[in-house]
């Protein structure tokens, strides 16, 4: 029994040992996951002022690869190259009536915005596998689209409103309204298990996203992802 108990002790530090990389050791870590984004600061406002529609999140793609250097047994730092979808989205809103008593209902309004992420990270091991990531992100806007549904109507005299069709607007999104550059904080938490990386991160923006609004991406990522020992 003395001896099952040590051979299986032994083996759970095998395995264990497994989870990150030797010391002085490089690895590259492909990995695809997905995104829930949103903005701060963003609003789609009632004629009339008295009531807003706060933006909400929405979810996307995101996909990468990263370079991975072993500093020691508790640090690693790392550089990656990622394609991200951002952006976010409006609950339904009744916009109210304007004196000429025309009214706007929205729905299913969005924004996508897709970036190329360029995170540097410091990976601190709190157990073996185990690691708290924290880093700087400069972000690089590749394009955006938007699209929305609106349905338009009138107010008779008796309060009787009367629509019109719903109507579909979308487009690709103007850089001049969006910053071209974005920087952000990620930090998270990844556990490594025999090559095996999974990730998750929230990714705080510090600078604004469009040029009109001082709104900042508020973003989580999970990500799994595989790595190879260079």
């Amino acid at each position: 029994m003395k001896r099952l108990f040590l051979f299986l002790f032994g083996s759970a530090l095998a395995i264990t040992s497994m989870a990150q990389s030797d010391p002085c050791t490089w690895s590259l870590i492909p990995h695809v996951g997905v995104s829930i984004s949103n903005s701060t600061n963003n609003y789609i406002q009632t004629m009339n002022g008295e009531s807003s529609s706060n933006s909400t999140f929405r979810s996307g793609f995101v996909g990468g690869v990263e370079v991975r250097y072993q500093s020691s047994d508790c640090l690693a730092i790392s550089a990656g190259l990622n394609y991200t979808q951002a952006g976010w989205a409006y609950d339904d809103k009744d916009l109210g009536v304007d004196d000429k008593g025309k009214g706007t209902i929205f729905h299913d309004a969005n924004y996508r915005l897709n970036y190329l992420d360029l995170p540097l990270t410091a990976h601190f091991f709190v157990v073996n596998g185990l690691a708290v990531n924290i880093g700087l992100q400069p972000s690089f806007m590749l394009n955006g689209n938007t699209k929305f549904e609106f349905q338009t109507y009138t107010v008779d005299k008796e309060g009787k409103r009367t629509f019109t069709e719903n109507e579909v607007l979308s487009g690709d999104l103007s850089k001049e309204a969006f910053k071209e550059f974005v920087l952000s904080v990620p930090l998270g938490l990844s556990y490594e298990y025999q090559n095996v990386v999974l990730d998750a991160r929230y990714v705080f923006g510090l600078t604004k996203v469009m040029n009109f609004l001082n709104g900042k991406n508020r973003m989580i990522t999970l990500t799994v992802g595989y790595k190879f020992d260079l």
